[in-house]
């Protein structure tokens, strides 16, 4: 996304900590509420000493996403190359420091990351036809004719293409959607006024809501596949954390600068 809008990885990232910090402070309330109505069952509260050994434990799994986004933040190396130094990251913090690992079971573990992976590339490779199907229809241009032709009020454009972006990230790979609809929305955005850090971002975030959204999100596919629990059960649960989710989005979009407020100190000049 941050690409195609003509905007920095960096600014991006950073645009969307406090969007982040604020999400994961409505899921984890929505989480609670949730567990109180079904009544689960509460563990013994943790003393400091087991907080702070449980956080000695995990610190080397903690420091995972400092290397990746600072490695990504600070230019030392790509996105892309970023996937390579947390696999390789991964392998020596679990032969060499949790001791988990063996060669022995490398094969199984490849096996199952080789499944996860494949479910999810095959939902890609099928979007691929999906797209092309929709790019000779020019379907792309009828959409933007159709939100110019409805209104050119900021929020109204923003909303609808936000709902554009939920939808489709329901039955597309994230990817497919943005080579597909981003380059045909970024001139209608730019238009209303938008900024396009805060677009990356807040487009980002509605992307994800999709991925995680039955009947085809690919994150509840992968998420099946890891937790051996099937659609139906988990769609089931999910739709209170969409919801709060999706609320989020809408206050992110009507209040910019939760997003830009970071990257503008970060890069002022």
């Amino acid at each position: 996304m941050p690409t195609t809008c003509n905007v920095s990885v960096g600014r991006t990232l950073i645009g969307g900590i406090i969007p982040g910090i604020i999400l994961a402070a409505m899921l984890c309330v929505t989480n609670y509420f949730f567990c109180r109505h079904a009544r689960y069952e509460v563990e013994a509260k943790k003393s400091n000493k087991d907080v702070l050994i449980a956080f000695k434990e995990a610190i080397w799994a903690l420091i995972m996403p400092v290397i990746i986004l600072g490695g990504i933040m600070t230019g030392i190396f790509t996105p892309t190359e970023s996937a390579a130094v947390a696999i390789f990251y991964g392998l020596f913090v679990g032969f060499f420091v949790y001791k988990e690992l063996t060669f022995k079971n490398l094969p199984t573990l490849f096996y199952k990351a080789a499944l996860n992976s494949a479910m999810i590339m095959l939902l890609i490779g099928c979007s691929g036809p999906f797209g092309y199907i929709m790019t000779t229809n020019k379907v792309p241009q009828l959409v933007a004719n159709f939100l110019l032709g409805i209104s050119t009020n900021y929020f109204v454009i923003y909303s609808i293409v936000l709902v554009i972006f939920l939808i489709l990230g329901t039955f597309m790979e994230t990817a497919s959607i943005i080579m597909l609809t981003v380059p045909i929305l970024y001139p209608i955005m730019t238009a209303i006024g938008a900024d396009m850090v805060h677009f990356a971002v807040v487009g980002t975030i509605s992307l994800a809501i999709g991925m995680a959204t039955p009947p085809v999100g690919i994150s509840l596919f992968a998420t099946c596949g890891i937790s051996k629990v099937t659609m139906g059960e988990i769609s089931k649960k999910i739709w209170p954390f969409l919801i709060v989710m999706t609320l989020g989005l809408f206050l992110f979009m009507a209040i910019p600068s939760i997003v830009t407020v970071l990257p503008n100190a970060a890069f002022a000049k």
